[in-house]
């Protein structure tokens, strides 16, 4: 009479496959995550950036007064929209204060201040693709009319490692994004 054996357990070589190609698979599902999440990092900054700059200009039309957009551009960058010209990301707090925002003393809080900076943990950078003087500082004046002065119009560029888009200001006062997000490698044009 034979003996059949029976094995109905695994080996340490069926369990050291088995983890190596789950390892293997992990890696590629959060090389893929990281990625999908810096593109949608720059269409959310694109589509935040671009809501602000038609608000400023919807504001201007609306408050019959020139609304100031002050831009830093870099890796902390930075974008105020406000009716007092000289504002910037950098100024102290009571800046943006509400209670006399027009400086005629009054006290009316007649103020909008709006702001969009980059958030800690993204890798987004905007930079200065076509402003005259390729400054980092950029003070862009909507005024009450429709239009922008022909210095006033630009380029901005938002990009991260992977993918970059960008936001025009045309010398009509059209705000529009460029292009859609695109990788790297492709060439920028607006």
């Amino acid at each position: 009479m034979t003996k059949i054996q029976i094995n109905a357990g695994i080996t340490t070589i069926h369990l050291l496959i088995t983890l190596a190609v789950l390892s293997i698979l992990l890696l590629n599902a959060v090389s893929g995550f990281t990625q999908l999440t810096r593109y949608y990092d720059i269409i959310s900054d694109t589509q935040q950036l671009q809501h602000l700059f038609k608000q400023a200009k919807q504001q201007a039309l609306l408050q019959a007064r020139t609304i100031y957009t002050n831009i830093t551009v870099g890796a902390d960058w930075c974008v105020i929209v406000t009716p007092i010209e000289t504002c910037t990301c950098h100024t102290p707090t009571q800046c943006l204060d509400d209670s006399d925002a027009d400086g005629d003393g009054d006290g009316d809080g007649n103020s909008m201040t709006m702001k969009l900076q980059s958030a800690p943990d993204t890798s987004t950078t905007l930079v200065n693709h076509s402003f005259a003087g390729n400054r980092a500082e950029i003070s862009i004046a909507f005024p009450p009319i429709a239009a922008l002065t022909a210095s006033m119009a630009g380029t901005l560029r938002l990009e991260n490692s992977h993918y970059y888009s960008g936001i025009v200001l045309s010398s009509l006062g059209r705000v529009r994004q460029c292009q859609q997000v695109l990788p790297r490698h492709e060439a920028f044009t607006c």
